[in-house]
């Protein structure tokens, strides 16, 4: 009997206040929009060690940095957005600003973040609850604190 994948970095996942393994939860590659009809709701909370988070995410930020500039450069006349006009900061100094950190973190690199501190989810090892919202990133001291809606599956 092989055992489920672990993460990648080490994380604490709470579900409604009660503390889960981190292969409970899973990130669908789509859209739960469909299939929310009748299954429980509950709010997940995972907390990640900040200096491992971003030296796991280091590259795809570089990589979205790259691209964004780019984009910028081709649609906006090089103004960009909040991150754009603030120079895209580095990645460690998002920690002095929260609402960017949020924004990387909980949108713009979701797909990686979620890579790097979940199990990968398929088949029949996927966990029990799919994410469905990332509603809000913050810091607390050393640790990203993602917290959003799951659904039970």
């Amino acid at each position: 009997m092989t055992s489920p994948p672990t993460p990648l970095l080490a994380v604490t996942l709470s579900i409604d206040g009660r503390e889960r393994p981190p292969g409970d939860l899973w990130r669908p590659e789509m859209s739960l929009s469909s299939a929310r009809a009748g299954r429980l709701s509950a709010t997940y909370v995972l907390a990640i060690g900040r200096a491992p988070l971003f030296a796991a995410i280091a590259g795809a930020y570089e990589r979205w940095v790259r691209e964004s500039r780019d984009d910028d450069a081709l649609t906006s006349g090089g103004e960009g957005d909040a991150l754009g006009r603030a120079g895209y900061p580095p990645l460690d100094a998002l920690a002095q600003h929260p609402q960017a950190l949020a924004e990387v973190v909980g949108s713009y690199l979701e797909e990686d973040v979620f890579a790097a501190v979940l199990p990968p989810a398929s088949g029949a090892m996927r966990g029990t609850w799919a994410i469905d919202t990332v509603d809000e990133v913050r810091l607390d001291g050393e640790r990203v604190i993602l917290r959003g809606t799951c659904y039970a599956f």
